[in-house]
């Protein structure tokens, strides 16, 4: 392996683990921690939905699974115990029945035994099994019970549906699947666990008292991961040491010896002309940036590398339409009013 291979190999593997921990996902955190502990404390009563709200690349996902991971930790090597927190992914175009479908399978060797599965599909004597889709013979509330007699008897402690706003359909003008939002409502009424659902701007459309104000009523305070506004002094201050932490994290990564300066000159303006204050737009500019260094056999990120990922990746991904590194940053106001 070529010492440029291994380095493009340090980069790749540098952002996929990569976190940069700030404030608001610390508190993100500690959130979790109180819903976590209240659900235990209260089990078989009615328990609290959290909705973390954020665009997508400000760290909600990773974060929360930075958080998991830490639970995890607790439970003894080798054991062979049900994971505390369980993360579901929401398929898009979810129904009810896939809700209970993802959970289940999600739970995998915790979930229910084959057995159970069979009597609650009430197969007849020589039918056919379905070994692609088994729960395909369940009905929807049937199917629900099931996973949330599965998610009690795992001894799951919090339960998180990601990807919130794939309850909102846009092939069909934005039609929400308020079924799958009132068996979420339910599975927290029947006291299983505390649920923390995760989702972009959008998502608030579910959650809003407007809409939906039973779920609304059964949920805390929701955490808003926004994107961070530089005119702010704490939001500055966070935007500029999440890219001097960067720095810090290639050269632990053995991607770079030395600190890349990335909060020199006009950087911080010209990184948040791109990124809008969303910090995993920041990460990935540089991830990209970081690569066309190395296979220039360069050992700093300068401007012309930051600007080639402005417009190789920045741009055709519909993120910006303009290179600051190369035209200059635009004054904070006018990007205000355009964006």
């Amino acid at each position: 392996m070529t010492s440029q291979t291994e380095r493009l190999l340090n980069s790749g593997i540098a952002f996929q683990e990569m976190l940069v921990m700030h404030p608001r996902l610390t508190q993100t955190h500690q959130r979790l921690d109180e819903l976590r502990a209240l659900g235990r404390a209260t089990r078989g009563k009615p328990q609290k939905i959290l909705p973390i709200i954020g665009p997508s690349g400000s760290g909600k996902t990773t974060n929360f699974k930075t958080w998991r991971d830490g639970v995890a930790t607790s439970v003894l090597p080798g054991s062979n115990s049900p994971p505390a927190i369980l993360h579901v992914t929401l398929s898009a175009k979810c129904s009810v029945k896939q809700l209970g479908a993802d959970i289940l399978q999600a739970l995998g060797q915790f979930g229910l035994p084959v057995d159970i599965v069979d009597d609650l599909r009430g197969r007849q004597r020589g039918r056919r099994t379905r070994l692609i889709d088994p729960f395909h013979d369940l009905k929807d509330a049937v199917l629900m019970y099931a996973a949330a007699v599965a998610l009690d008897n795992a001894g799951i402690e919090l339960l998180a549906i990601d990807e919130l706003h794939h309850l909102i359909d846009k092939d069909q003008k934005g039609k929400i699947a308020w079924t799958v939002s009132e068996a979420l409502k339910v599975l927290a009424d029947m006291g299983v666990c505390p649920v923390a659902v995760i989702g972009t701007s959008t998502a608030m459309r579910i959650v809003s008292a407007k809409n939906n104000p039973q779920f609304a009523a059964r949920c805390a305070a929701p955490v808003m991961l926004d994107p961070l506004d530089i005119t702010l002094k704490g939001d500055r201050t966070l935007f500029i040491g999440y890219i001097a932490s960067l720095s810090k994290l290639l050269i632990k990564h053995g991607v770079f010896d030395e600190d890349q300066g990335l909060t020199r000159e006009d950087f911080v303006a010209c990184f948040y002309d791109v990124s809008r204050g969303v910090v995993g737009t920041v990460s990935r500019l540089v991830d990209n940036a970081s690569a066309i260094a190395i296979r220039e056999g360069k050992d700093r990120i300068g401007r012309e590398h930051l600007s080639e990922a402005t417009r190789t990746w920045a741009m055709p991904m519909d993120l910006t339409d303009h290179d600051p590194w190369m035209k200059g940053p635009r004054d904070l106001k006018l990007l205000k009013k355009v964006h």
